[in-house]
């Protein structure tokens, strides 16, 4: 073997090595973010009950890292995911919450999609070029938290003027409450 064939060799093994050892890290992340909420690490399973029909990601070719769980009475989901196959997949974090766009609140950042499916709403940063499509961690966290967050006002909100979210229609999680 050549010089050239050996420096290949150890560089390929190398950043494989690399690659490997950071999806590692991030899935050990994701199940100590599960396990810290009280939600569940699913692995490689969506819910039954979730569907990415006509959705940007309904092409969705590997799912991994999927977290189920419950902020404030809606159901949340987060999960990564690669579309498409070849050089032109794309790899993608969404956060699911099982309610109305609104669900998220307005503080999302302008680069993410929020897609409609049944009762269900996702939200994902679209394809981009030079772009990981993986939200970090602590973005996915900070999700949670804000539909905990929004949820939790929302109820304060109810309390004070005397109705019960049950109350509420679901698609209408902002609204005042106006029943007698």
């Amino acid at each position: 073997m050549d010089t050239w064939t050996i420096v290949c060799i150890t560089g390929t093994v190398t950043l494989s090595a690399i690659l490997w050892m950071r999806e590692r890290k991030r899935q050990a992340a994701l199940r100590e973010l599960a396990a810290r909420r009280g939600f569940s690490y699913l692995g490689q399973s969506l819910p039954r009950s979730f569907t990415l029909r006509g959705t940007e990601l309904e092409r969705v070719t590997s799912i991994w890292n999927v977290i189920d769980g419950d902020c404030g009475g809606i159901r949340v989901i987060s999960f990564d995911c690669r579309v498409g196959t070849g050089k032109s997949s794309w790899r993608h974090t969404a956060v699911a919450a099982q309610g109305p766009p609104d669900v998220f609140g307005t503080t999302f950042s302008l680069d993410l999609t929020v897609d409609r499916c049944g009762e269900w709403s996702i939200m994902y940063e679209p394809r981009k070029l030079f772009s990981s499509g993986l939200m970090s961690v602590a973005d996915v966290e900070s999700h949670f938290d804000s539909i905990c967050r929004l949820i939790g006002d929302f109820r304060l909100k109810g309390a004070k003027s005397g109705c019960r979210t049950k109350d509420l229609p679901p698609t209408r999680l902002q609204s005042r409450c106006t029943t007698a």
